[in-house]
């Protein structure tokens, strides 16, 4: 399983084949590996041209969240202790199909806030957020319920101090509409895409949002 990260051309080199050497490149280095990919409307003619189908959209959700009320909450979290990572590893395993190690140890430290819900003394559900230039970021979002994602993203967004980006899957819509509900307006969209339409590994149903689109 490999994730394609961000790649860009600038403008004035547009044309020149740049874009398709490096994907032609990466995807050598993928190897047999199924390769997945966010594309944006600009890049995805390049990408269905070699080979990647659209298996799902991820819309980003940005504005100044609007708290639940307290009677209506989905649930609550709590801050994660260091006790919780080989849990939330192996929950992120399971929804992502693969080991991913050293991404949820470095969590920890990269994250400004990471949270988990517990059922019954299992870690269900887990969440980051993240200083960005202008918001906070959230991700990854990973639960396997949706009223755990709710808790979750209500909790980090609701200790932001300002505006917050959410990039929400959209095998969820129940989860954007509740977020568009408390101030997450919906924006631009990034197409989802998987290279000869492979089936994508794990149980993606518990993937809310990734990180960034970058890294999954």
């Amino acid at each position: 399983f490999a994730v394609i990260g961000m790649m860009l051309v600038a403008t004035r080199y547009g044309g020149r084949g740049l874009g398709r050497a490096l994907i032609t490149h990466a995807l050598a280095d993928a190897g047999d590996a199924t390769v997945f990919l966010h594309a944006t409307p600009i890049g995805r003619p390049l990408y269905e041209k070699l080979g990647f189908v659209p298996v799902g959209v991820t819309q980003t959700h940005l504005g100044c969240f609007r708290p639940p009320d307290p009677a209506r909450s989905p649930g609550r979290s709590r801050p994660a202790a260091s006790g919780d990572l080989m849990a939330i590893r192996r929950l992120d395993a399971r929804a992502n199909g693969t080991d991913r190690a050293l991404l949820v140890r470095r969590l920890p430290g990269f994250t400004g806030q990471l949270r988990v819900v517990e059922r019954l003394g299992t870690v269900t559900g887990y969440a980051g957020a993240y200083d960005s230039l202008h918001y906070v970021s959230i991700g990854p979002v990973v639960a396997e319920a949706a009223d755990d994602a709710k808790a979750l993203i209500a909790d980090v967004a609701a200790a932001a101090s300002g505006p917050v980006r959410i990039d929400l899957d959209d095998r969820h819509p129940r989860v954007l509409e509740w977020a568009a509900e408390h101030g997450l307006a919906p924006g631009v969209s990034s197409t989802a895409m998987v290279l000869g339409g492979r089936p994508l590994p794990g149980d993606r149903a518990r993937c809310f949002a990734p990180l960034m689109r970058a890294l999954g």
